[in-house]
């Protein structure tokens, strides 16, 4: 928790700020308040700044804690805001809650106070954490979208059955089909006869959990009907119960398929 905390206080009774001061203090709760009395001098002091919390009377003679509510919530919709009160209805409590109140605590039980202060500061932080772990996700997601798109390596994300969910403008390129085309045929409709049972075998290996990854260079047809040599390499995708989810897999193909052909000798089918 942030210290020391800078609390605005909205209170008219000099004595009940004073018991609040001392209150958090003895909570071990390191803090500045800032009192006010009046809708004005609560408004200036929102629009200074740097306020941690607000703590409100629920009712002055010229201004209501549910009106400061209000201004705060049109201002700064998640600034911790605790209604501090001697005469709380439970009716009004909940409405408080309602209209966006972090919390309440009854004048006559001010042991409460610095609990219901440390646990609005905590879920503020938690909110800040939240917030930070998305911004880093999302930072993350937009690299990978680029490393996807841009990659010279044909990528695609396959589903267990062998169907394509999405792929690369690469690997679109590379077999000569569009990304929709791709996603309604299977991978062993590109792939040549004569290298379907190897693949088929390596695959299943991996979707029944007997190895994570497999590497083996075969035929692909393409759509204009050439035959191309290329290297595949295939990871699983495995969910939190080490089930295969998805199979992701990275494909060259060579410009050259004669090239291939002459060294296909001297590599190893698979790994």
């Amino acid at each position: 928790m942030k210290s020391p905390l800078h609390i605005l206080h909205l209170e008219d009774d000099p004595n009940d700020a004073a018991l609040v001061q001392s209150t958090l203090e003895a909570g071990g709760i390191a803090c500045t308040i800032t009192c006010v009395q009046t809708r004005n001098d609560f408004v200036a002091a929102l629009e200074r700044g740097g306020i941690d919390l607000i703590l409100s009377d629920f009712a002055l003679p010229t201004f209501d804690g549910l009106s400061a509510l209000e201004i705060t919530r049109a201002k700064y919709p998640s600034l911790p805001f605790i209604i501090l009160s001697g005469t709380l209805g439970e009716e009004q409590a909940i409405d408080a809650l309602k209209s966006g109140a972090t919390d309440y605590v009854l004048k006559e039980r001010p042991a409460r106070l610095a609990l219901a202060v440390r646990r609005a500061m905590k879920e503020v932080e938690e909110r800040a954490e939240k917030r930070r772990r998305k911004e880093v996700l999302d930072q993350t997601a937009q690299w990978l979208r680029i490393v996807f798109s841009e990659s010279i390596l044909g990528i695609a994300l396959v589903g267990v059955d062998g169907r394509p969910v999405i792929t690369n403008t690469a690997l679109q390129k590379m077999l000569g089909y569009t990304g929709e085309e791709l996603n309604r045929r299977s991978f062993a409709d590109f792939t040549h006869p004569k290298d379907h049972a190897a693949d088929a075998e390596l695959y299943q290996q991996m979707i029944r959990g007997e190895r994570e990854s497999y590497q083996i260079e075969k035929r692909y047809i393409c759509k204009d009907g050439q035959e191309r040599w290329g290297r595949l390499s295939v990871s699983a995708m495995r969910g939190r119960r080490a089930t295969p989810a998805s199979p992701l897999g990275w494909l060259r193909i060579s410009r050259s398929a004669e090239i291939w052909r002459r060294n296909l000798s001297k590599r190893k089918k698979w790994k």
